[in-house]
């Protein structure tokens, strides 16, 4: 990943977890359940993406340039699967804690760190899909 981007997304996910603590929000039966439809549609974009790119002149493009963004010198491709293999790890990630979550006792401090930490990871998950679909646009308008 670029290097403002994993900036972004820590700073995101701290300053996310840290309001949803600080607020108090809880995640409920209908919460969990409506974070997992997320989880999953964004889980389900990721692999549905990755299968609209291979092929693409323009990920052979992307597979001959150098990205200077990046503490590694790496191809362009390169950086886009670690965007890809981060968005899906972090969908399992989420749809693993939201299971486990339900067994929890609700009056637990735990519980509360563990809230906030959910969602911190949805949002760096829908940071992380929202550099993707850039990407994945980018890619439409340039095989035109």
């Amino acid at each position: 990943m670029h290097k403002w981007d994993k900036f972004f997304a820590i700073i995101i996910f701290i300053i996310v977890g840290l309001l949803s603590y600080i607020l108090k929000i809880h995640i409920t039966e209908q919460l969990t359940s409506d974070l997992l439809t997320v989880a999953s549609i964004i889980l389900g974009f990721t692999l549905t993406s990755i299968s609209t790119l291979i092929g693409q002149d323009f990920t052979k493009k992307l597979r001959n340039e150098i990205d200077f963004n990046t503490v590694r010198r790496q191809t362009q491709l390169q950086t886009l699967s670690f965007y890809y293999k981060n968005s899906f790890l972090l969908g399992i990630i989420i749809i693993i804690s939201l299971v486990v979550i339900r067994f929890i006792p609700s009056n637990r401090l735990f519980k509360k760190f563990f809230d906030s930490f959910i969602f911190g990871l949805n949002a760096d998950n829908l940071y992380i899909s929202y550099q993707l679909i850039r990407i994945l646009i980018r890619s439409l308008l340039e095989t035109k």
